[in-house]
């Protein structure tokens, strides 16, 4: 981590944009849009038909199970009040709200405190670093980029994927989120189908 810290680059005086990497990044974009064309909006134009109830359990679910990620998070950042949050929202929506696919913690005004390690390194003071247009992710920094991979293993499902199987239940538990993550994202690109299209 601390080698891909070093790696963040400031942008040379004089510019207002950090892009060293522009030709790969564009070859990157180009790659997204081809796959936002021939995949997600395909696929999010079917998932629109989906009854509200169903598309809004899916973003709850995956939303639901990011929540000990942005709860660590928000303690690394010194903000307890929004470690508080998160974890009570998680409880609450984990229980009454079934596994994440229902939300009644933000019925009753528990809001997330959104929260990545991005986010964490950039109030530790780590520069923002260079453009980085991400395969399947889209325009990142080097900063964040470093953030997403560190997220991966703060996510405690993905923490229990890269150890020995506890169950089968663990099994169907890891796969059950990714599915909901991939879900989410085809929800919204079919949420925002006309804003995505207008970019």
């Amino acid at each position: 981590m601390l080698a891909l810290l070093g790696a963040c680059s400031v942008a040379p005086a004089g510019t207002e944009i950090n892009d060293p990497y522009e030709e790969v990044n564009r070859q990157v974009h180009a790659f997204n849009k081809g796959f936002d064309e021939a995949v997600l909006d395909p696929a999010g134009e079917a998932v629109s038909y989906l009854p509200e109830i169903v598309k809004d359990g899916i973003v709850n679910f995956s939303d639901n199970a990011s929540l000990p990620n942005a709860a660590a998070n928000s303690l690394l950042q010194g903000d307890v009040a929004g470690t508080a949050r998160n974890s009570l929202r998680f409880i609450l929506n984990t229980t009454i709200g079934i596994l994440g696919f229902f939300d009644p913690a933000g019925t009753i005004g528990v809001v997330e405190s959104e929260a990545d390690f991005g986010e964490t390194l950039a109030v530790w003071g780590v520069a923002e670093g260079a453009y980085l247009e991400l395969p399947g992710l889209g325009p990142s920094t080097e900063r964040d980029a470093v953030g997403i991979v560190v997220d991966f293993f703060l996510d405690p499902l993905q923490i229990f994927s890269i150890q020995p199987p506890i169950n089968e239940t663990t099994v169907e538990l890891l796969e059950t989120d990714t599915i909901a993550q991939v879900a989410e994202i085809v929800v919204e690109r079919g949420e925002f189908d006309e804003t995505f299209d207008s970019v």
